[in-house]
Formats: C-alpha cells, structure tokens, sequence
C-alpha cells in the first residue's frame, strides 16, 4: 500500500538461469516461484534443523 508510480524502478519480465532466459509467464518458472514461496516454513524448519546437526557434528569432531 502507498507505492505509487515514482517508486518503481523496473519491472521483472524474465530471469536467467544457465544462461537461458526463462519469461515469468513460464508455467515452469510460476509453479517452482509457488512452490518456493508456499512451502518457505518448511524450508526454514529443514534448514534449521540441518544447522542444528552440523554443529553437532562440528562439536563432537573438536572432542579430543
């Protein structure tokens, strides 16, 4: 709310990846951006949880 013309600087048409350009209107591109998006808290859940185990393991390989 509140953005106005003024305040956009560009506008996302499409992305590079690999060195192909893949348009954001791909059915591709729009279910990997829903997929990314919708399952974020178990994406943050998992990673938290590997973090949690590396530093266990870094923790126990310190031991004498």
């Amino acid at each position: 709310y509140g953005i106005t013309d003024r305040h956009i600087i560009g506008v996302l048409t499409a992305v590079v990846r690999n060195g192909k350009e893949v348009p954001i209107t791909d059915w591709r591109y729009r279910i990997y951006v829903h997929l990314w998006c919708d399952f974020f808290p178990i994406r943050s859940v998992i990673i938290h949880g590997k973090m949690k185990i590396q530093h266990i393991i870094k923790k126990r390989r310190k031991k004498p």
